[in-house]
């Protein structure tokens, strides 16, 4: 029937997720579900993508559970699980971020440096992205509120459990 779907239906596993590739969830069962694929996104036009560009690998999705209906406990991921890459979208947002960055009128060459490796730490979930998190969040308090938090914004739907944990104070 589909490539996944197991007509069993005592048994637990894990669909393909379709996204597109700003990072708008189309359909976080694509295998059970197909009736809700789409090839551009609804939301801003953008192709959707069921696999790992670098891969092929399919973008993990809802588990289903055994007997069990509704809820979905489906979370975007920033990186792949089989390849190590990070998904089209983080780069745009990482690309956005480093951008709105460079405008930053209120710091430095060198602050500016900071605050681009901050970023990158704080995408990852290791051991940097408290550091990375505590520096942005230094840096922002030198920017201001408008720009810092239209920055944090950005960096906040990408950031890492550990560096979210820093910048929103969890």
């Amino acid at each position: 029937m589909f490539e996944n779907y197991d007509e069993d239906e005592s048994a637990t596993w894990i669909d393909t997720a379709q996204i597109c590739l700003n990072g708008h969830e189309i359909n976080a069962s694509f295998t059970k579900n197909p009736i809700y694929n789409k090839n551009y996104c609804p939301d801003c036009g953008e192709k959707t993508i069921f696999e790992c560009p670098d891969c092929h690998e399919k973008i993990p999705g809802e588990i289903h559970y055994n007997n069990v209906i509704g809820g979905s406990d489906f979370k975007l991921p920033t990186f792949c699980t089989h390849c190590g890459k990070s998904y089209p979208w983080t780069n745009k947002r990482l690309k956005a971020a480093q951008d709105l960055a460079a405008e930053l009128d209120e710091l430095n060459e060198d602050e500016r440096k900071m605050l681009d490796k901050s970023i990158d730490e704080i995408i990852k979930n290791d051991p940097q992205a408290a550091v990375g998190a505590t520096r942005f969040k230094k840096l922002m308090l030198k920017v201001g509120n408008s720009a810092g938090s239209i920055l944090k914004d950005v960096i906040t739907e990408v950031a890492s459990e550990t560096a979210k944990k820093v910048l929103l104070g969890n």
